[in-house]
């Protein structure tokens, strides 16, 4: 039939890790017959949206990890899916701050899974999909524009960095003897996207006097993401691994104020 662990589409927020653990100890044996089953995505996790100058999303949680360990273990046909990484949160910054810095969360890893067997491991069917890595949080930091004034206020500097995707590696873990690894089947394994970064400093002020010139434009300086590494060691296989995408940056320095005009 079909099994489903955990929460339909992500894990419970008070779930640290999902782990479905099938032990039958050393003498036990495991059959798995016309067997589907689904685990939960990494949980979902907190943004931090127009808090504070300083701004930081959570890292995404990992996916559902299937571990079996058994004396024996026959797998006649069976189809596991490990689930997607959690993304990372987002990040933005209040707009009055003399320096902001956002960052995204790193996404999480989708899930995994560990077979052993003291004696044998005997595979007629088995179909494996691995999930992707979790996004990472995009991350937008914003500085004020510096007050018309004599002298007049320099703009706020921003400062953003976006998450990293997460990364989703796949080493099939098969302890004892093994038959049947070319009955593998394991749809391609891909890392999550990297996090976007904005930063958007701010604008000197307008002098408002002769003898004063306009305030300097704050820095803007934005990092995106890197999308997640994707591997997949497997013998007897043609899986493939796709890295994720990196994030996009925006980045502008502010504009200096304008001067006074005078006779």
């Amino acid at each position: 039939g079909t099994w489903n662990v955990g929460h339909f589409n992500s894990a419970p927020r008070n779930i640290e890790k999902l782990l479905f653990f099938i032990d039958m100890g050393n003498s036990g044996n495991i059959t798995i017959e016309d067997l589907t089953l689904a685990g939960a995505d990494g949980k979902n996790v907190k943004d931090d949206i127009l808090q504070l100058c300083t701004a930081r999303g959570e890292n995404g949680s990992n996916g559902f990890h299937l571990r079996m360990k058994a004396k024996n273990i026959i797998i006649n046909s069976g189809t596991i899916n490990l689930g997607n990484g959690g993304a990372g949160g987002s990040s933005e910054t209040i707009s009055d701050c003399e320096k902001s810095s956002a960052s995204g969360g790193t996404g999480g890893e989708p899930g995994n899974i560990k077979i052993t067997a003291t004696d044998n491991i005997s595979i007629t069917q088995l179909h494996i999909i691995p999930g992707t890595g979790g996004a990472g949080g995009n991350a937008l930091a914003v500085a004020h524009t510096g007050v018309t004034s004599c002298p007049s206020e320099d703009g706020g500097d921003a400062h953003a960095v976006g998450g990293n995707g997460g990364a989703n590696k796949k080493d099939l873990i098969a302890q004892g003897n093994i038959k049947g690894v070319q009955y593998i089947q394991v749809d391609r394994v891909i890392g999550g996207k990297g996090g976007n970064a904005v930063a958007r400093p701010g604008d000197g002020g307008n002098s408002a006097g002769c003898n004063c010139g306009g305030g300097n434009g704050g820095n803007g300086k934005a990092v995106a993401g890197n999308g997640g590494d994707a591997t997949v060691t497997i013998p007897i296989s043609t899986s493939e691994g796709r890295g994720g995408d990196g994030g996009s940056t925006d980045a502008i320095g502010g504009k200096g104020g304008n001067g006074f005009n005078c006779t």
